[in-house]
């Protein structure tokens, strides 16, 4: 229910690439408990990983994709042996929109 309502927020997001981005660019080791949409033009994902090195692997992966302005790390707590971590997505706007 929660991806339909982010992909109606954000008709002009090329939404087949964007979850093939991710689903590409995350690391065998961190995983995606989560994902919410706010002010219709940012995306928060939160989830686990197993070290600060796969987050921050994750998160200059999703810089280098063209349909996120800018993704940044707001957030990492320590959890026994697993990091939970919050990355906000700032989308990108179609060119001519």
């Amino acid at each position: 229910k929660r991806a339909n309502t982010i992909m109606t927020s954000q008709q002009n997001v090329n939404w087949a690439r964007f979850f093939g981005d991710i689903k590409n660019g995350i690391p065998k080791t961190a995983r995606i408990n989560a994902m919410s949409c706010h002010n219709n033009s940012n995306i928060l994902l939160e989830g686990t990983a197993l070290s600060y090195r796969a987050v921050n692997m994750f998160v200059d992966i999703l810089n280098k994709s063209e349909l996120i302005d800018s993704a940044s790390l707001i957030k990492t707590e320590k959890h026994a042996s697993m990091v939970k971590y919050s990355i906000r997505c700032s989308l990108a706007q179609k060119k001519g929109t």
